[in-house]
């Protein structure tokens, strides 16, 4: 059960995570010294701003209790062999959810799935506004222009082309255009904002959006002061992170997660219903350890 519960806990990462992306880079968190690391140091996960967090899990703190009938038995054999499906990485397919859960259950898994419950699927989840959409593909424009401005011009300094007088110039000088008129699109699209269109652009935009300070405002029309839209893959992006909020992905999260639960139900004493708790004789512990083993053995698929 516990492998079980840190593969949702990788799913739920993989989905829902939303990196601090410095120019494509993880950010490092900023120390006064070095800690006595060398240059061949590896840097590890919590050496990170975003570095990830991650539980333990003891299922000790459950009691067994007697598994009544043929059919729950039958219910936790169908459901240890979706675990191990998931444990490789496979999918538990729809049919074996029909199967496996009861139909409050599969209801309940069925709210989860449309349900927006993780703070990366409300911030994020209704996509990027309407109004950046345009904005973006500005910003896309005069990028691949500067980026020819620069590649020619890096190829005629170091005598590997020669450009007729003033093609440089011309490309530079639309570069600079297409910047102007996207932060001018930018300033406008922000001046009629209401306050909480103001909140859902600047979830999307990879630094302050500062235009009230006037000729004090740190946002300007150059590739690397000029605002970027959360997910661009430009070095010139401040933070360019973005949950992934793939839909699979919450349908696997929120099928396991309705498996545990009906695991959960079925072979185990929860701490929250003590007040109902079943007490068992040793030998009747005995037999349960012995059936949770086999249930959880991955060799095994069938009981004796």
């Amino acid at each position: 059960m516990p492998q079980v519960v840190r593969r949702i806990d990788d799913i739920v990462y993989a989905n829902y995570n939303v990196p601090t992306l410095q120019h494509q880079y993880r950010v490092l968190i900023q120390r006064d010294h070095d800690g006595g690391r060398g240059i061949d140091y590896v840097y590890q996960e919590s050496d990170y701003v975003d570095a990830r967090e991650y539980y333990t899990y003891d299922a000790s703190q459950f009691a067994l209790k007697p598994i009544g009938t043929h059919a729950e038995l039958k219910r936790l054999i169908g459901i240890n062999a979706a675990f191990e499906r998931a444990l490789r990485g496979k999918t538990v397919a729809p049919a074996q959810l029909r199967r496996l859960l009861t139909a409050s259950e599969l209801a309940q898994y069925q709210s989860e799935v449309t349900t927006e419950k993780h703070p990366s699927e409300i911030k994020y989840g209704e996509g990027m506004p309407s109004e950046l959409k345009a904005y973006n593909i500005m910003v896309r424009d005069a990028d691949f222009m500067n980026a020819r401005y620069e590649s020619m011009s890096g190829k005629a300094s170091v005598g590997k082309a020669k450009y007729a007088h003033g093609t440089l110039t011309r490309f530079s000088t639309k570069a600079e255009s297409l910047y102007e008129s996207a932060l001018e699109r930018l300033e406008e699209i922000y001046s009629v904002a209401s306050p909480y269109e103001r909140y859902q652009l600047d979830t999307w935009m990879d630094r302050e959006i500062d235009f009230e300070r006037g000729v004090e405002r740190k946002v300007g029309m150059e590739p690397e002061t000029i605002p970027r839209v959360r997910g661009s893959r430009s070095s010139n992006a401040l933070d360019s992170g973005l949950p992934k909020l793939s839909k699979r992905l919450k349908q696997q999260e929120c099928a396991l997660t309705a498996l545990v639960y009906a695991c959960c139900d079925i072979a185990f004493v929860l701490p929250a219903s003590t007040e109902n708790e079943v007490v068992l004789t040793p030998e009747q512990s005995a037999q349960m350890q012995t059936k949770l083993q086999r249930l959880l053995n991955p060799k095994r698929s069938e009981w004796d």
